[in-house]
């Protein structure tokens, strides 16, 4: 059974509560989040895995030593094991949709993950058009059912959806190299 937990100003689901340390001592763990202005989270010394999040509505933002960065609707977001975190609720939006996944990234799946780093331990993808970023958002969520689930594998069918949402982030990457012109000649041919 999943426990709707409701803290004022946001709605979690989840089913296995996630305490302080959970995230850094589990290969994998998966949630898709409704936070109100009030949410933030800070880990001075990271975790022992990388963070991934689709934010798909309102608006989060990274904390740098430099001020905030901003993550709307369309970004995707990693934090690399061992990088100091500090997210949230950007105030300006007031609320921040985002599905998320702490997990131990395969040797194979790096490549996939060698994002623009926009701060020291922090990559950031501007995906190219709703479609892409909605099918990365619905393999996390997907990841989260069954994180959620009840199946024996659960755990083997979570990582191979977020396996499949970064797939999804690396056809995002080769849409963005081709070339503009090219692509609109592609789209004209189809």
């Amino acid at each position: 059974m999943t426990v709707i937990a409701v803290i004022p100003g946001s709605v979690c689901r989840m089913r296995h509560q996630l305490t302080s340390n959970h995230a850094s001592d589990t290969a994998l763990s998966a949630g898709d989040f409704d936070k109100g202005r009030s949410y933030g989270t800070r880990r001075k010394v990271g975790t022992r895995n990388w963070l991934i999040f689709a934010t798909y509505g309102g608006g989060g933002r990274l904390g740098h030593s430099h001020g905030w960065l901003p993550l709307r609707p369309g970004s995707v977001a990693v934090i690399v094991e061992g990088t100091q975190q500090h997210y949230g609720t950007d105030p300006v939006c007031g609320r921040w949709r985002f599905a998320w996944a702490h997990c131990k990234p395969e040797a194979a799946w790096l490549p996939l993950l060698a994002w623009p780093e926009v701060l020291p331990g922090v990559r950031v993808l501007a995906v190219p058009g709703a479609e892409l970023h909605s099918k990365i958002v619905a393999a996390l969520k997907e990841a989260v059912g069954f994180f959620d689930s009840d199946y024996r594998e659960r755990l083997g069918l979570a990582r191979n959806a977020v396996h499949r949402a970064l797939l999804w982030c690396g056809e995002s990457q080769a849409a963005k190299a081709i070339d503009p012109r090219l692509q609109l000649v592609m789209d004209h041919v189809r």
